[in-house]
């Protein structure tokens, strides 16, 4: 019979690739907020026993082919694995599941058979996160399996593209989730997730060109509100849940963000010019999380590494505020070795800094 030939391959792929999903939980006995009966039903059968998300797909696949197969008889039968849904539930479900063309119903029998990943590690770093996840997707901010079936989906993506689904983001504490290119891949995942209607009404509004795609929208604009404690911890259960992140999740990051502009004689430069007026455009902005007393120099330095010439502003910057200035001062007639640098120090006063860097430094360099 073809589709107990397709079961039996897939049963050998997971055998070689995900031996470790086998035997899950039974479902958690938790009737969850507002979420769609589809979506719970993918919640339920996926949270099954491994023999019981087996006969199931079997039996959806052998007997529910069109919408006049959603019977009292097939209804029954389904409602059985997953008693805390209500028996009108389950149909609707199964009239959404029957209306779908056969690629579409091998898509969702695919990720019920696969069922919902193990964690691997804590979630108590990121509880704003865990909880968001959970919320958006089983309904209940304290329902693990929401968290456990976003990481099953960002892990169908791995294994079909070999990519990782995170990475730094800019700055380098926030993160970044997407994956380039793979365009049939990315709409497989998301055919996975497309008639989950609570879910794809929560992510209809971010960027993206499928499902897929917005949930990672979704995911990374509320992650990337966070506090960067709990972005770091998200990363590092990322990568230890296959390998989803790839980068430091610690990264050593300045507190003070610095943009810069340098012009000669009105005109945007990139090398010092004899005798000319150099101005310098600055702004920075706080990233430490607390407020900061700061030195924000525009300095030339001359060809022994000696700072000739100095402007700065003296500075409390508070959490996230931006200070921007405007120095400038006459170049010498011989600007062979001379740099001219933008950067932030710790202090009140020039004379008594501590002179501890709080900001990269950008600069014209030397010739």
């Amino acid at each position: 019979m073809k589709r107990k030939r397709w079961k039996s391959a897939l049963i050998i792929f997971f055998m070689l690739l995900q031996y470790a999903t086998a035997g899950l939980v039974n479902p958690i006995q938790v009737i969850a907020a507002e979420i769609d009966p589809f979506q719970r039903f993918m919640i339920e059968s996926m949270s099954l026993s491994y023999d019981d998300r087996d006969a199931l797909t079997e039996y959806m696949l052998d007997n529910i082919n069109s919408p006049e197969d959603v019977t009292p008889e097939h209804v029954s039968k389904v409602h059985s694995y997953v008693p805390v849904m209500s028996y009108s539930d389950v149909q609707e479900a199964l009239e959404i599941f029957a209306a779908r063309s056969r690629d579409g119903k091998t898509a969702i029998t695919y990720l019920i058979f696969y069922g919902l990943r193990r964690l691997q590690g804590s979630t108590e770093g990121f509880p704003s996160i865990r909880d968001l996840l959970n919320e958006t997707i089983a309904g209940d901010a304290s329902d693990i399996r929401g968290l456990r079936f976003f990481i099953t989906v960002m892990y169908q993506a791995w294994m079909r593209t070999g990519q990782s689904i995170a990475k730094n983001g800019v700055p380098p504490t926030k993160i970044k989730l997407e994956i380039q290119g793979f365009e049939e891949e990315k709409q497989q995942v998301s055919s996975m997730i497309g008639l989950l209607k609570t879910l794809q009404q929560t992510i209809s509004s971010y960027p993206g060109a499928n499902n897929f795609e917005k949930l990672l929208s979704f995911t990374e604009q509320n992650v990337n509100s966070c506090p960067n404690e709990e972005i770091a911890a998200f990363k590092v259960f990322l990568s230890n849940n296959g390998n989803l992140y790839e980068g430091d999740p610690y990264p050593v990051v300045p507190p003070f963000e610095i943009d810069a502009v340098f012009k000669i004689d009105g005109s945007i430069a990139e090398e010092l010019i004899a005798d000319g007026h150099l101005s310098v455009d600055v702004g920075v902005t706080n990233t430490s999380g607390d407020a900061k007393d700061v030195l924000v120099i525009v300095a030339l330095y001359n060809d022994e590494n000696l700072m000739e010439n100095v402007a700065y502003i003296s500075k409390n910057v508070p959490n996230n505020g931006v200070e921007n200035m405007t120095a400038g001062f006459r170049l010498p007639p011989d600007v062979t070795g001379y740099s001219a640098k933008a950067f932030v120090w710790e202090g009140t006063d020039l004379m008594t800094t501590s002179m501890v860097p709080l900001s990269d430094v950008i600069y014209i360099p030397r010739q």
